[in-house]
């Protein structure tokens, strides 16, 4: 399987556990922050992967 699938896989999931104590528990407890702070981190994988797979990535991802 390639990793990205993987990688976006996990994030839908993650993203959806997210969303689903958001509702149970409000935006500041203290198990909301900690799943955010995962899906943070898969985001920071995906950027990560592509713009090393992927070159003309970083030509579109940057600000100018």
């Amino acid at each position: 399987m390639n990793n990205l699938y993987i990688l976006q896989m996990q994030l839908s999931i993650h993203r959806q556990r997210l969303e689903k104590m958001v509702q149970k528990y409000g935006m500041q407890h203290p198990k909301v922050l900690l799943q955010s702070q995962k899906v943070d981190k898969i985001i920071f994988q995906i950027q990560r992967y592509m713009l090393k797979h992927m070159p003309n990535f970083a030509q579109f991802s940057r600000k100018e």
